[in-house]
C-alpha cells in the first residue's frame, strides 16, 4: 500500500501497458509475488480509517484492487507469449492477496476486493489449465467457480442488499434485521457496516422511532462494545453530520 500510495500515477500508467516490459520496476508487484504463499496477516490494522469511514474513496483498498489487476495483466502478456508457468505464478499471487483481504474483511468494500480478485485470478487459472490439457485441474477450478457464484448470489448480496437499501420501504421493512446484525452478527463486517448503516439511519429511517434508536445505540455500542473495531465504527457513526450525511453519494 505504502509503495503504491508513494507513486499512484506509476501504476496507473502501468494499467495500461501492452508489453511486459512496461511493468517492469514496480516494487509493490514484486512484495505481492513474494507474499504469495505467506500466511494471512492484518492489512489494515494499522489503517482502519481507511476502511470504517463514509468516505466516497479509498485510495489503498483502490490500489490493491488496482495491484491485483496488474498481476493479471501481467499474467495475460506472459501467457501470450506462451510463458505459461509465469504467468500461473502471477495468477497465483493475485490470487493470494484476494484472499487475504478475503479474510480480513473489516468492511464490505474489502470483501468483494478480496473476491473481484480471486474470481479474476481463478479464471485465468482455468485458462490456463486448459490449453495445458490439465483436465483435473479445470475441472477442480471450474467446480470453484460455481461454488463462488453461488455463494455471492445466495449469501452474500441478498445480505447486502438489506444492508445497504435506500429505498424507503425496505429500510422500513428491515431496520429490525439491522439493529440485530450491529448487535449479534457473528462475522464483524456485517456488524462494522450495520454499525454505519444506523449512522445513516439517524437521518434517513422510515420510522423517527428508529431514527432515535439508532442515535441511542450507537452512543452505547461507542462506550462498552468489546470489538474495538465495531466501537471505532460505532463513533464515526455518532459523529456522522447531516452535512456528511447529505453530501455522500
Amino acid at each position: 500500500i505504502a509503495l503504491y500510495l508513494s507513486d499512484e500515477r506509476a501504476y496507473e500508467d502501468a494499467n495500461r501497458a501492452v508489453k511486459r516490459r512496461d511493468l517492469a520496476g514496480l516494487p509493490a508487484l514484486d512484495q505481492l509475488i513474494e507474499a504469495t504463499a505467506c500466511r494471512p496477516e492484518p492489512i489494515f490494522a494499522d489503517r482502519l480509517d481507511d476502511l470504517i469511514n463514509y468516505a466516497n474513496d479509498r485510495p489503498a483498498l483502490d490500489g490493491l484492487q488496482l495491484l491485483g489487476n496488474l498481476l493479471a495483466r501481467l499474467a495475460l502478456l506472459e501467457t501470450k507469449d506462451g510463458n505459461v508457468a509465469v504467468a500461473k505464478r502471477y495468477y497465483q499471487a493475485e490470487f493470494s492477496l484476494g484472499a487475504k483481504l478475503l479474510a480480513e474483511r473489516i468492511t464490505y468494500a474489502e470483501l468483494t476486493t478480496g473476491l473481484g480478485l480471486i474470481g479474476q485470478s481463478t479464471a485465468g487459472m482455468r485458462q490456463l489449465a486448459e490449453k495445458a490439457g490439465d483436465k483435473p485441474l479445470a475441472d477442480q477450478l471450474k467446480e470453484f467457480q460455481a461454488e463462488y457464484a453461488s455463494f455471492t448470489k445466495e449469501k452474500l448480496f441478498p445480505t447486502w442488499q438489506i444492508v445497504s437499501a435506500i429505498d424507503p420501504k425496505i429500510v422500513e421493512r428491515h431496520a429490525g434485521d439491522v439493529f440485530v446484525l450491529a448487535r449479534r452478527s457473528e462475522d464483524r463486517m456485517w456488524r462494522i457496516e450495520a454499525v454505519l448503516k444506523l449512522g445513516r439511519y439517524r437521518f434517513y429511517a422510515a420510522r423517527a422511532s428508529d431514527q432515535r434508536m439508532a442515535g441511542r445505540f450507537l452512543e452505547k455500542l461507542a462506550r462498552t462494545d468489546a470489538d474495538p473495531l465495531v466501537k471505532l465504527a460505532a463513533e464515526k457513526a455518532s459523529q456522522l453530520t447531516i452535512e456528511d450525511y447529505r453530501r455522500m453519494r
